[in-house]
């Protein structure tokens, strides 16, 4: 009983002892705070100064050229600086404002090396929207504004971006077609519109692939046994099994052969 009273007391004198403490701590801390925080700077400083935990390399995997300097030019640190005070997630932030990059990780190897793994976007065409040219990827993604024709498809219309790409699947299977293709355009976001280098405009059927692949097999037979002049104006493959070739003259309206 005597010893339950003793530690009964002293667990009582150390409850008023905090309750002194910890008010005394708390305005001190107020008064000193910018003291404190530039002692714990200092401290810290001295810490990275004497483990040479201060960032000497800087590791870029996946990245092209081109992306690697946007990469450094937005990475938000310098070689030199603590790599205790680095966040990945700002620089994770910061790398993924850049249209190129898919998919990226940070990762700290201490001491001093950064190492930062890149997945890039693949442009499969230029996308012609508010008056700018705009590369994308297969997502429809917007990757970067160009000013010159990097040799893509050059594609125009409400929500294009989104859609290309599957026209461009198909395509593929045509590279007689893909050839003479000057730009694609999609046409009240239900099909698509080809224009080919010599200006004429191919109309496909809405979107059905079945029906597109029957279309560019019509097409591919009239490059080869039709006389394609430049007095046409437009080739119609809207209506299956049928074709409509517009021109200066008055429209022709020819049945597609099946054999």
């Amino acid at each position: 009983m005597l010893q339950y009273k003793r530690r009964k007391s002293i667990r009582s004198v150390f409850n008023h002892i905090l309750l002194i403490l910890i008010p005394v701590l708390l305005i001190t801390g107020f008064v000193y705070k910018n003291d404190i925080v530039q002692y714990c700077n200092v401290l810290s400083n001295k810490i990275v100064d004497m483990t040479g935990a201060h960032i000497k390399t800087l590791i870029v995997i996946g990245a092209s050229p081109k992306v690697e300097k946007l990469i450094k030019a937005n990475l938000g640190v310098k070689i030199g600086d603590s790599i205790f005070k680095l966040s990945t997630t700002k620089i994770l932030n910061n790398l993924m404002n850049i249209g190129w990059i898919k998919d990226v990780s940070v990762h700290k190897i201490l001491p001093n090396i950064i190492k930062i793994i890149v997945k890039e976007r693949v442009p499969i065409a230029i996308y012609y929207h508010n008056k700018s040219y705009t590369l994308i990827d297969k997502e429809g993604k917007f990757i970067e504004d160009v000013t010159t024709n990097p040799n893509l498809p050059l594609v125009s219309g409400a929500d294009a971006n989104h859609h290309v790409f599957k026209l461009l699947q198909i395509l593929d299977k045509y590279p007689r077609i893909k050839k003479e293709i000057h730009s694609i355009m999609y046409v009240r976001q239900r099909r698509w519109n080809i224009v080919l280098n010599n200006k004429i405009t191919v109309k496909l059927p809405s979107y059905n692939s079945e029906f597109i692949t029957k279309s560019l097999n019509t097409l591919v037979k009239l490059l080869k046994q039709h006389n394609i002049q430049n007095s046409v104006v437009s080739i119609d493959l809207r209506i299956p099994d049928n074709v409509i070739i517009q021109g200066l003259q008055p429209k022709t309206s020819i049945k597609n052969d099946k054999k």
